[in-house]
């Protein structure tokens, strides 16, 4: 289990797993992670995926 009090990193961890381990790209994968609370990491998280 994974909590978060705002979300935030609960999203980006989801968005990270999505892009990662399931091949979402990158755009679709935020937009999941954003469902589930990403907001302010968002560009930590784009970022990351470009790598």
């Amino acid at each position: 289990m994974i909590h978060c009090t705002s979300s935030n990193r609960v999203g980006a961890l989801i968005a990270l797993r999505a892009a990662t381990l399931q091949g979402m790209s990158g755009d679709a994968a935020v937009e999941l992670g954003k469902t589930w609370g990403l907001g302010s990491l968002e560009p930590a998280v784009r970022e990351r995926l470009d790598r």
